[in-house]
């Protein structure tokens, strides 16, 4: 019974030092709590520290640079451009005494920073331009050959930067730092992670894009293109052999009076072995292959290039027939 007691005695007693000490670390800060009120000041240093056990708790705060990263938020700036901007902030907490009656933990500090910051975001990108959140200067663009196309005018009309990206990011930094120092905390940095267009506008920017990248690409094909060579001459040759062979074999059978024989010598020398050797249909068949190869070759024209630009054609007067139809049958049924 003895042994019994001076067990639990000793259990007692190893509980309430474990309960009446406890440690802080270089990247912490403490406040102690006594039934949910705060008691003293906030312990900043490191090592150990002792309270009165079982009714005193320990909060624990991070004393480091955090981070808070925002949800995108869609945007419409003062020329009406619609566009999606992301940010992220750096911020401590520097008073936790005041942080932990105000907010309590980072999590409530979180969603605070969340309705602060992109409410001082919205509210700075309302009142300015797009291109304002775009870029930082005036700087000129670099002519060459990858914005050839691009119309300076146009951005130059767009205005002359009075604030740019920096001056933004720190309007924000500014009036954000000032509110949530009500809450303890301390901001240091406001960035813009991403901008970007709503999706509406974006398939329009891309579509534009890949149009002006095609013209670039065709004017680098037609300045690199080479001189008429050998290749060039030698579908102009096939080309004529066979026109002349098809006009030989082909336009023999008329009634008109020709002022010569048709296709001439030429044409005679070649139409005949081809058609006394494969028939008429296969000579043919030739002669019309000789004729679209010589004229791919001497052009520089790709027949499926012609092909497919002739069927997309083809496809969109389906299609605008389709839907005109369609239109025209609802209307009918109201």
């Amino acid at each position: 019974m003895k042994r019994l007691i001076t067990g639990v005695a000793v259990f007692l007693g190893l509980l309430t030092l474990t309960s009446m000490v406890y440690t802080i670390s270089e990247t912490e800060q403490v406040i102690i709590t006594q039934f949910g009120e705060p008691v003293g000041q906030p312990h900043t240093d490191p090592g150990l520290h002792m309270k009165v056990p079982f009714i005193q708790t320990v909060h624990v705060f991070d004393k480091r640079w955090l981070e808070w990263s925002g949800d995108p938020n869609q945007i419409p700036t003062r020329d009406k451009k619609y566009i999606w901007v992301d940010t992220y902030t750096r911020w401590r907490i520097k008073d936790p005494l005041l942080f932990y009656q105000r907010v309590r933990d980072e999590r409530s500090a979180q969603s605070r920073l969340d309705d602060i910051v992109d409410g001082e975001t919205r509210n700075v990108i309302a009142n300015n331009d797009l291109i304002e959140v775009v870029r930082s200067t005036d700087r000129k663009f670099a002519e060459n050959e990858e914005n050839a196309d691009v119309d300076m005018g146009v951005i130059a009309a767009a205005g002359k930067i009075e604030m740019g990206r920096d001056k933004i990011t720190r309007a924000i930094l500014d009036k954000s730092r000032h509110i949530v120092a009500e809450f303890g905390i301390e901001l240091v940095d406001v960035q813009v992670r991403r901008v970007n267009y709503v999706t509406e506008v974006q398939q329009k920017v891309y579509e534009r894009m890949i149009s002006e990248r095609r013209r670039i690409a065709e004017r680098r094909e037609a300045l690199d293109e080479p001189p008429f060579g050998w290749d060039r001459w030698l579908g102009f040759g096939m080309l004529f052999a066979g026109c002349v062979a098809l006009e030989s074999s082909r336009l023999a059978a008329l009634p008109a009076q020709l002022p010569l024989a048709p296709g001439g010598l030429l044409g005679q020398l070649l139409a005949q072995p081809m058609l006394a050797h494969l028939g008429a249909v296969g000579g043919t068949l030739l002669m019309l292959l000789l004729t679209a190869v010589g004229f791919s070759l001497a052009t520089g024209l790709s027949w499926l290039t012609i092909f497919e630009r002739v069927g997309a054609g083809l496809e969109s007067v389906v299609d605008f027939g389709r839907a005109r139809w369609e239109a025209r049958r609802d209307r009918r049924v109201g």
